[in-house]
């Protein structure tokens, strides 16, 4: 027996309305089964839209006629001919290239022309401090001076404009005299770069001057210029000296060259210079014209050679070595009076067996002479060469003398100190040493001749009085 299990009737009523949602979905399932076979039957078809493109007419452009150019003709050309056919056609001209100027600056002239024709080479260095004060270091337990870099025309300016202010004759007062005239140390050494870059250095003491351009080194700010000469030993082509240039360098600066020699600057290929071209001979007489019926209408017969050689003569008896004062620029002015004394060349003996000399050309400055044009005095010859003696008197005044070696410079200086005002001879000293020149002096014997003195030194140039030495 079935039993029946009553249900509520909500229940019923959720039964029945799922019932009728799959009914739908069943219905929705089979109609789409439907339009998928419809499609599948009779699929769609497409057609693709054509464009029509419209017709374009032509444009029809008128014929266009130029007009009528009107004819001429071309006037006949003809080269005009030369007016004087004999005469030559000149050749165009044709600049010709210019010859780039020789530097005047000194160290451009050692590091870019090439001066190895130019025979041996030497050259002047200068490094210019201006010192502005001092400190205490405390390492070293020692005051230092605080320098910077200066330069030879910033000196040469200020010690120029002082000795103006001075009423000095500044025409004496030249760079590389101011730096020399303090002379040598007598330090002397070789230096070797390599690859036979040689050199020889002279170091000399070198000068200073105060701010205000007085000669002096009391106070700050006060400016030292050093000096030394460079002697080359070894190549002396463009390269090496640029080398032995360069070896002078350090913290950056390099040193001012201020002077240049050479010993033979007249070599054809040396480009520091060539001598003036030596003057045409002078012309042979003309020949006597025979058929001259008169003297006036016949060229005189001169012989030019003749004329030449009495000029020549007369010109050799003259005297004209000039004697100039010079000047000490370190302390004090440099007008002070002097002697300067004329010193000649022995040159054999006359007739009579006295001994004959050469033009007095070599001179000796000796400051503050004690003498009168009336005096009777007899300096000794003695022999020249290249040691220099420089005999410093109590105001920095110099006697400088050029001699063979020390006994002989002594020799003449002990001649000559007696004729010196004595309160120079106070704290007076002596140094000297062998000079290498480029060119060295030649060793002679001389004797003084005469000497001319200026009162005043170098306010002027023309002497007061002469005095001659036996």
């Amino acid at each position: 027996m079935e039993e029946s299990i009553p249900f509520p009737s909500a229940e019923g009523g959720f039964y029945s309305r799922g019932k009728d949602d799959a009914n739908k979905v069943q219905d929705a399932i089979d109609n789409g089964k439907k339009i998928v076979d419809d499609l599948r039957e009779n699929p769609p078809r497409f057609e693709i839209p054509q464009i029509k493109i419209p017709k374009i007419e032509r444009i029809q452009i008128p014929e266009i006629k130029l007009p009528d150019l009107p004819e001429f003709e071309i006037p006949e050309f003809k080269i005009p001919e030369l007016q004087d056919k004999d005469k030559p056609i000149p050749d165009p001209k044709i600049d010709k290239p210019k010859p780039i100027p020789v530097s005047k600056s000194l160290e451009r002239q050692l590091r870019d022309l090439e001066l190895s024709e130019c025979g041996s080479i030497s050259f002047g260095i200068s490094y210019v401090t201006k010192r502005i004060g001092e400190y205490f270091d405390e390492k070293t337990r020692s005051f230092q001076q605080i320098e910077i870099p200066s330069s030879l025309d910033e000196v040469m300016s200020l010690h120029l404009a002082w000795a103006s202010k001075q009423e000095l004759d500044t025409s004496g007062i030249s760079t590389l005299a101011w730096l020399e005239s303090g002379g040598a140390t007598g330090s002397i050494y070789n230096e070797n770069l390599g690859n036979n870059v040689t050199y020889r250095a002279y170091q000399g003491i070198g000068n200073a001057i105060r701010a205000d351009g007085s000669p002096g080194i009391r106070g700050y700010p006060n400016y030292y210029a050093s000096q030394s000469i460079i002697e080359v030993t070894g190549l002396t082509t463009k390269t090496a000296i640029n080398s032995i240039l360069n070896s002078f360098t350090f913290n950056g600066r390099t040193p001012e060259v201020y002077r240049l020699d050479v010993s033979n600057s007249s070599n054809k290929n040396c480009p520091l210079g060539k001598p003036p071209p030596l003057p045409d001979p002078p012309p042979d007489p003309p020949p006597p014209d025979e058929d001259c019926d008169c003297m006036a209408k016949c060229c005189p017969d001169i012989d030019y050679r003749k004329i030449k050689a009495f000029i020549d003569e007369a010109i050799s008896k003259l005297d004209l070595v000039a004697a100039i004062p010079i000047s000490w620029q370190i302390r004090n002015e440099g007008n002070r009076p002097q002697l300067v004394i004329q010193c000649a060349e022995e040159n054999g003996v006359d007739k009579e067996g006295n001994k004959k000399y050469k033009s007095a050309k070599y001179p000796i400055s000796v400051p503050h002479w004690d003498g009168s044009p009336g005096d009777k005095i007899s300096l000794p010859s003695y022999i020249k060469g290249n040691y220099e003696g420089i005999y410093t008197l109590s105001d920095n005044s110099k006697v400088t003398i050029n001699a063979q070696n020390e006994i002989e410079c002594k020799r003449i200086l002990n001649a000559i100190k007696p004729h010196i005002s004595k309160k120079y001879l106070k704290d007076a000293y002596f140094k000297g040493g062998l000079i290498v020149r480029d060119e060295p002096i030649k060793e002679s014997r001389v004797k003084p001749r005469y000497g001319r003195y200026f009162k005043n030194g170098q306010k002027n140039n023309k002497p007061d009085w002469r005095v001659d030495f036996k």
